[in-house]
């Protein structure tokens, strides 16, 4: 499953609602490894990827202001997924699955 996917259902089970894709931000970018931020990956783990790695994000902010983010690293050659981060409001949180 696509990032956007999983990050819409996710999303939607958490919240019981339906999300309108017009309302989410998406992006896929190719990165260098010197180009990652060590704020969200640690260096440890920079230094173990390949050298070119797409970054895809997804984004929505709900009615009471919370903005939820995801963001998918994936091999730039076959696209396989190397790891995943789930943000709210700047803070790294857990898959929602509720």
């Amino acid at each position: 499953m696509t990032t956007l996917g999983r990050f819409l259902q996710a999303l939607e089970k958490m919240m019981n609602e339906k999300i309108d894709l017009k309302d989410v931000g998406y992006e896929t970018i190719e990165l260098y490894r010197d180009e990652l931020d060590t704020n969200l990956i640690t260096e440890d783990v920079i230094k173990n990827l390949p050298d070119e790695v797409l970054v895809s994000s997804v984004n929505f902010i709900d009615e009471k202001g919370d903005e939820y983010l995801v963001i998918d690293k994936t091999l730039y050659e076959n696209s396989e997924q190397l790891s995943t981060i789930w943000m709210k409001n700047g803070e790294v949180i857990e898959e929602p699955t509720q």
